[in-house]
């Protein structure tokens, strides 16, 4: 209801639909009402660009560092894409080994390529960074690999996670998403990626 509600006001829409099994393969998170989000965004002309939720470097190195899983993960999701209908897919892919960089990025060039060769849309979620030089407090390794500008390379679209500056598991309070901080945020992603290319995530929850 609110989706069709709000139709006028969206253009594209990521539901969270599907995770990843250790060999490459998609595990499918669908809701009850996945039918009538295809409705809804099919009559209003809301692109449907799921995402596939990953947070877990052990299960992504298991996938990354067998060619058979890294092939079935590429040919899975361009598979699920197409038989679907969506518009593309979105990658929340956010936490990654530094060893698996360049299967990583292997994998990317891959999806790109199979995707937009039947005019799909590869959409990659990153980590807010804001400097190159910066000793992140947390996924220092996944930070690394995010190399924004070789990401702009094969994805048609970087959504930037402007949030959790503050997270649920802090020692002390704080904001989770310091107007300061995201204008550092985007400060530092226009030098590393187009703008056009670029998204910004913003938080609408809170924590207690």
């Amino acid at each position: 209801d609110s989706l069709r509600r709000n139709n006028k006001l969206i253009n594209s829409i990521s539901p969270v639909w599907y995770e990843l099994n250790p060999d490459g393969s998609l595990k499918t998170r669908y809701p009850a009402q996945r039918q009538d989000i295809i409705n809804v965004a099919k009559e209003s002309e809301i692109k449907l660009i799921p995402a596939i939720a990953m947070f877990d470097h052990e299960l992504f190195t298991k996938v990354l560092q067998s060619q058979e899983n890294l092939d079935r993960h590429v040919d899975s999701i361009v598979r699920t894409v197409i038989d679907n209908h969506y518009d593309g897919i979105d990658l929340d892919y956010e936490s990654t080994k530094l060893s698996d960089k360049t299967k990583y990025f292997e994998m990317l060039q891959k999806l790109s390529s199979k995707l937009h060769e039947s005019d799909k849309l590869l959409i990659v979620t990153v980590i807010a960074k804001w400097g190159d030089d910066i000793v992140y407090p947390s996924l220092k390794e996944t930070r690394q690999v995010q190399d924004w500008n070789e990401i702009s390379l094969y994805a048609d679209q970087i959504r930037i996670m402007a949030y959790d500056y503050t997270f649920a598991r802090s020692k002390f309070p704080g904001p989770i998403g310091p107007l300061n901080w995201i204008d550092e945020v985007l400060k530092y992603a226009v030098t590393k990626v187009n703008p056009e290319k670029l998204i910004l995530g913003i938080h609408l929850y809170s924590y207690e």
